[in-house]
């Protein structure tokens, strides 16, 4: 099983997919925008390897300011 935790305005959901949950692919190609990490290390959600990852967080994209 593999853990999602998804940042939002109220903290973050956690949510809990099976390796080769479509629901879970579904969300990892919707969210191009987003920073994804995968093990604590920032990937792109085409290089995921769903056989190895234990946790995966997904942030919204953080703009520096002035």
């Amino acid at each position: 099983m593999i853990k999602v935790k998804i940042a939002d305005n109220t903290g973050h959901t956690e949510l809990m997919y099976s390796k080769n949950d479509t629901e879970l692919i579904n969300l990892l190609t919707s969210s191009s925008d987003a920073w994804i990490f995968a093990d604590n290390k920032l990937v792109s959600a085409n290089d995921i390897d769903l056989n190895s990852v234990q946790t995966i967080d997904i942030l919204p994209p953080m703009v520096g300011g002035k």
